[in-house]
Parts: structure tokens; C-alpha cells; sequence
């Protein structure tokens, strides 16, 4: 499942959780003679987490190590962590890693979609019908949409979809 959309291929701030809340961001606002015929819809999926609990606790356990000896340990001996310590950081490891919300995404090329922006409006916005440039833009556009909608690949609202 893809976990966010945007319009911009080259998006930082991805916050589209579904095609809709993309295309309706897009264009809302945007004067209809702008619009393009077919919208890309790019799509991204957040990076999975690659430190296990196990890792996270030994890098955390280290660093105390090294800051407490740096202040107060013997100059020439280093100090150790109990297995008892480290199982504590283990298990704050998991609950760290278990509520972390990874911010960075990868793309997701396979979950990429084209909308009919036509289409679109009005099966998600037929309030906008009501403004007459929306309107006139729309209906330009119903006759040649047999012809760019209609072919095996594309789906109801005018979407790529694997043949």
C-alpha cells in the first residue's frame, strides 16, 4: 500500500494520503485554462527503518559509556555495560523504533497513476461545474474523452492501470 501522493515529482513535503487530496490540492485554486488534460500523480513510500533494537541499544549503550568515561572514568580502563543495562536499553530500543515516524520516502513508480482531470472533476467535484469557466473547460474536453479514455489501460476515472 503507498503511503503518500503528490503531483510534484520532486515534492520535500509530501502530505497527500490518496490520489483525490493530491489532484484536489493541484488544481483547487488553480484557473482551469492552467489545468492540464491528464495529471500525473506520483506516489511514495516511507523508507523502512534499517537499525534493529538490538543495534540501536548497542550505539546507545556505547555513547553513555564514552561520555561518563570521558568525565569521571579511570584514565586507563574502559568501562562495561552490564547485560542487565543493555537488555534496558534494548527494550527502550524497541519502543523507540516501534513509535518512530520515518519522515524520508522512496518512490514508489509502480503506484504512479494519470488522472483524466476532466473525469476527475466531475465525479469529485461537481460543485466546481458550478463556476462557468470550470464548466466550459470540462465539457471541451467530454468529446475527445472517449477517445483518450476509452483503451485498455485505463480505468473509470481515466487513471493508467496495467493492461
Amino acid at each position: 500500500m503507498t503511503d503518500l501522493f503528490d503531483c510534484d515529482k520532486l515534492s520535500e513535503s509530501l502530505t497527500h494520503k490518496d490520489v483525490n487530496s493530491a489532484v484536489d490540492h493541484m488544481l483547487d485554486g488553480l484557473p482551469c485554462d492552467l489545468w492540464p488534460d491528464m495529471l500525473k500523480v506520483y506516489a511514495w513510500n516511507r523508507e523502512k527503518l534499517r537499525w534493529s533494537a538490538h543495534g540501536l541499544a548497542g550505539l546507545i549503550c556505547a555513547r553513555a559509556m564514552e561520555l561518563l568515561d570521558e568525565e569521571y572514568g579511570h584514565p586507563d580502563e574502559l568501562s562495561t555495560v552490564s547485560n542487565y543495562a543493555f537488555a534496558l536499553a534494548q527494550t527502550f530500543a524497541e519502543n523507540v523504533i516501534a513509535e518512530y515516524k520515518v519522515w524520508s520516502c522512496e518512490r514508489a513508480p509502480s503506484d504512479d497513476v494519470t488522472v483524466n482531470v476532466a473525469r476527475w472533476v466531475r465525479e469529485n467535484k461537481r460543485a466546481w461545474l458550478d463556476k462557468p469557466d470550470v464548466r466550459a473547460w470540462v465539457d471541451a474536453r467530454s468529446s475527445s474523452e472517449m477517445a483518450t479514455c476509452g483503451p485498455v489501460g485505463v480505468d473509470d476515472c481515466g487513471r493508467e492501470v496495467e493492461p
